[in-house]
This record gives C-alpha cells, sequence and structure tokens, in this order.
C-alpha cells in the first residue's frame, strides 16, 4: 500500500463569460486563503493575459474546482496545465477548544478511538484517510472541516500549510502535526509526524495553475513566472509553508499523470 500522498489542489483560470470569444475579465479559483498572495498573483497574471483577474479563495484550502459552479467546472473538465508554481504539507489540526494537548498525546488520543475527524473531500479527505491508516478507525465528519470544527462536530482535521499557518497563529485553531519528513519554518515549534512515531504519514499538496482556454496557457505560464520571480511574492509563500517548485505546463502535464498513476 502506498502510504505518502501527493496531491493537486489546482488554481483555475476560468473565463467570466462562456460566450465572449475575448472575455474583459477572469476568476481564479484559488486555494489560497491567504493575504499576501492572492493580490501579487492577479496582478501578475492580469498583466500578461491582458485582462482583469479576480480571485475566489476556499477558506479550507480545498481544491479551486470545488469553488467552481456546475457550468464552470464543465469547462473546467478541460482545463489545460500552465505550470507548477510550490508545494505544501498538510497539517493536522484541533479544535481550540478541544482540552489541551500536545502532538503526542494527540495521537494517543486518536488510537484510542477518542476524536472525531473531519474533512472536505480532496486533499483534506486523503489526509484524513492516510492518518485514520496510521492511527485505526476514526469517526469521520464530512463537510467543511473548519466549520465543524468551529462547532464541535469534530475534533481534528487536515488543512493545508497555507490555511494552517494563519489560522493557527490566530488561535483559532491548534497546530500539532506536521504531515511531512521536516519542520515547516513557519510553525517551527509543530513537530513533524515521524518524530511523534507515525513516519509515513507524509501528505504533500502541490499547487498547478490551470486554464480553461489553450491559447491563454503560455500568457498564463509567463504570468506565473513573474509572479515567482519576485522576491517578496516568495517571502510571502514561505511566511505560509509554500516551497517554490517552477514547473513548465508541459512539465506539469506529465507530473500529473505520474502521481495519480503512481497514487491508484
Amino acid at each position: 500500500m502506498l502510504y505518502r500522498f501527493r496531491l493537486v489542489p489546482a488554481i483555475v483560470v476560468l473565463a467570466a463569460t462562456a460566450v465572449a470569444a475575448e472575455p474583459a475579465s477572469l476568476r481564479v479559483a484559488a486555494p489560497l486563503a491567504t493575504g499576501g498572495i492572492d493580490r501579487p498573483l492577479a496582478d501578475a497574471l492580469s498583466t500578461s493575459l491582458g485582462r482583469t483577474i479576480t480571485i475566489t479563495t476556499a477558506a479550507t484550502g480545498t481544491a479551486g474546482i470545488a469553488l467552481l459552479s456546475r457550468d464552470e467546472r464543465r469547462a473546467a473538465a478541460e482545463a489545460a496545465p500552465a505550470g507548477l508554481f510550490g508545494t505544501t504539507p498538510m497539517v493536522l489540526v484541533a479544535r481550540s477548544s478541544l482540552p489541551a494537548l500536545d502532538g503526542a498525546e494527540l495521537i494517543i488520543a486518536a488510537k484510542a478511538g477518542g476524536l472525531r475527524m473531519a474533512h472536505d473531500g480532496g486533499a483534506s479527505e486523503a489526509c484524513a484517510t492516510l492518518f485514520g491508516a496510521q492511527v485505526g478507525a476514526l469517526a469521520v465528519v464530512s463537510g467543511d472541516p473548519l466549520k465543524a470544527l468551529a462547532e464541535e462536530r469534530a475534533d481534528i482535521a487536515c488543512l493545508a500549510a497555507p490555511v494552517a499557518v494563519p489560522l493557527a497563529k490566530s488561535g483559532a485553531v491548534t497546530a500539532h502535526v506536521v504531515a511531512a519528513e521536516e519542520r515547516l519554518a513557519a510553525l517551527w515549534d509543530v513537530p513533524t509526524a515521524g518524530e511523534l512515531g507515525v513516519p509515513l504519514f507524509t501528505v504533500t499538496a502541490w499547487f498547478g495553475l490551470y486554464v480553461t482556454t489553450p491559447a491563454d496557457v503560455a500568457k498564463a505560464h509567463a504570468g506565473l513566472q513573474t509572479f515567482l520571480g519576485n522576491e517578496a511574492n516568495l517571502a510571502a509563500l514561505a511566511a505560509v509553508g509554500v516551497t517554490p517548485f517552477p514547473m513548465t505546463h508541459r512539465a506539469l502535464d506529465a507530473h500529473a499523470t505520474f502521481e495519480a498513476d503512481a497514487t491508484r
């Protein structure tokens, strides 16, 4: 059985209207729910595509595809890869109202079957599945993890680092385990799964840029490179646990195919 997952929370560039051959604006559905990243990315893409870009983000770091309407999902089904810009680990967090536990105690409680874990599909579901395989059966709560934690219907959840980092720092959740082989600089006091005796609990998300109009691939890729060429943007990514990992659209297409085959 394969215990390491690498997932794609795709960022999808969408035409504002399906009937316009050259729409004046495009929408980006993105799993980067963090200030300091969204706006510079939108600006870089707006310049390269020659159209206004607006960003819609997911509060839980879910795949961008989950933010789309039914019609937009149909268009996105044929989306073309424009490039990869970063990877990030998932982070196991607990609701802030959970009685104080450290990471080791949390895993002991999970193994004893005393915790409920929320997920909303995609990366958070894969992370929950993998964690359950390592610690034993967990009670699963489907739906928005943050809402489930806030309403105390769930005790723990996996969030992508760009979402987990600011929430943990604000005290909205408590970060307990980084699902990676190395600690995150942005959450340096949070141990890795390996340090807590669960070395196979490793989940990496990688952020790809996809466009619904093939003719826009080269322009979108150029905008992505402009974004990644800015030191302030790289610092903003690092601050929320994203490691820049530039990749061309052709390499991303091959990479996505490889990872999909590897995790079956």
